[in-house]
């Protein structure tokens, strides 16, 4: 059963990346995305860009190098197919890392790996918004290496803290970790504020170590909390704030994130539970938990109590930043991180439910005994997931909209070749008539002054364009 339920996991997860992949050839930058091309452009410097952006705009520091260095080494509309295809990869190298290093703690990697690869197709499946996340530059480059780098971090501290590594190793592997957990606030504060309660929490759990491996994390919080500072007193993010609104009442900003917070965390719970009612993934789930639970032993009681309120406060986080940022409160790419979540935390806490629950396996495995319909119900849940709006409008834009959508956007750069070979400064172009859900985010608009039009022109060299009402 085990082996069959991985090979359609495996299949699933091949036909997803074939399909998002596919689609990078058919993205095009869009708005903020030639807003920051031209900055670093005519600045001729990547420090530079950074330095002005910190000043005038917002904090993120590590979003900025990275998207300027591409704009310095590459040509932002024949190559931008790279920054899809490596957001993509990333994003499935993340979940690979950080599932594939459970395993030093309890179960195999294979069972790991597979969990981690249903992790990431159903996160596809659920995320806010595909376009945002792996096609539009601006904010994917910011959320998509943000939770990456965030993932990747804990399987090291696994990894640090579980493996028999060699000096060698250990000191790679704590050098990465430092550079990292200082990089993850320059891109996203959001993951920036879940990697330091993640931090704190595993240094209350080895503070009491007799252990170098101990201050290895205390001195990476300390290096992530700087990082977070830096981005949190940007003198650019009260312009930013000004021109996107917020700046509300701050004090009520982590109350209202806790209220949405529940919400969201029984919703995806009740998700989960479901899922793992499907025979596959509970026997994979019993399998991991049953090791993972006797491993903590009785432990595990008083760790449900702190893991509890961690998960609620890494829920609750995601909402905190709000000010910071946009001025909204979780906006769909903040949410992309916090969906990541239940994938992470599932396992530990189906051991620690059980230690609550005396039953011979999981708590659901408890349900499927006594409620047997679940099973079917659990195969519609998956159907339901695999088939959402995400899912259909990657099929949809691989197969039609996609390439109309290409053909669309080169036949309006050709355009804008001849009227830059005429002399012609002010032009007008055609209005999209296919814009792809998935690789679509926003076209410049009727009105020559909005802030899309003014980037648009300065990196084609116009004097004005705009689309046809």
């Amino acid at each position: 059963m085990l082996k069959n339920g991985a090979t359609v996991v495996w299949i699933c997860l091949g036909v997803l990346l074939l399909l998002l992949l596919r689609n990078a050839f058919f993205a095009h930058p869009v708005a903020d995305d030639y807003c920051y091309t031209v900055r670093a452009l005519s600045l001729g410097s990547w420090f530079e860009a950074v330095i002005h952006e910190y000043n005038r705009w917002g904090g993120r520091y590590a979003a900025t190098a990275l998207m300027s260095i591409f704009a310095l080494n590459f040509d932002l509309i024949e190559d931008f197919w790279l920054i899809p295809v490596t957001l993509v990869l990333f994003s499935a190298f993340s979940f690979y890392v950080f599932f594939s290093s459970l395993c030093l703690i309890a179960g195999e990697k294979k069972d790991w790996v597979v969990w981690g690869a249903f992790g990431f197709c159903i996160y596809v499946a659920i995320m806010p918004t595909v376009s945002e996340i792996f096609y539009f530059m601006a904010t994917g480059v910011t959320y998509t290496f943000g939770y990456g780098f965030l993932l990747i971090i804990l399987g090291i501290v696994v990894r640090l803290s579980f493996a028999p590594l060699s000096k060698l190793l250990y000191s790679i592997y704590a050098s990465l970790l430092f550079i990292m957990v200082f990089l993850v606030p320059g891109f996203s504060e959001v993951a920036g504020l879940l990697l330091i309660i993640a931090l704190a929490f595993v240094v209350l759990l080895t503070f009491r170590a007799n252990d170098r491996v101990k201050y290895i994390y205390i001195l990476t919080l300390i290096v992530s909390m700087v990082g977070l500072a830096i981005v949190a007193n940007a003198p650019g993010n009260e312009v930013r704030m000004a021109n996107l609104g917020g700046g509300g009442v701050k004090w009520l900003t982590p109350f209202y994130g806790i209220y949405k917070a529940v919400g969201v965390l029984i919703i995806t719970i009740l998700t989960m539970y479901i899922l793992t009612a499907n025979r596959y993934i509970l026997g994979l789930t019993q399998k991991i938990s049953l090791e993972l639970h006797s491993h903590l032993g009785y432990a595990a009681k008083k760790r449900g109590v702190l893991f509890g309120l961690f998960v609620l406060l890494l829920y609750s986080a995601v909402y905190m930043p709000s000010y910071w940022a946009a001025g909204s409160s979780a906006e769909g790419r903040t949410k992309a991180i916090l969906y990541i979540l239940p994938f992470i935390l599932w396992i530990p806490t189906i051991s620690i439910l059980r230690s609550f629950v005396k039953a011979k396996n999981t708590a659901m495995g408890w349900i499927l005994h006594k409620k047997p319909y679940m099973e079917k119900i659990s195969i519609l849940a998956l159907f339901v997931l695999l088939l959402t709006t995400n899912i259909k409008d990657v099929v949809l834009d691989t197969v039609w909209r996609g390439s109309i959508y290409d053909s669309q956007l080169m036949d309006r750069y050709n355009e804008i070749e001849k009227a830059q070979k005429s002399g012609l400064q002010d032009l007008t172009v055609d209005k999209l008539y296919q814009m792809p859900k998935s690789l679509y985010f926003g076209d410049i608009l009727s009105d020559p002054s909005h802030w899309r039009n003014q980037c648009y022109k300065k990196y084609f060299n116009l004097h004005s364009i705009k689309v046809s009402k």
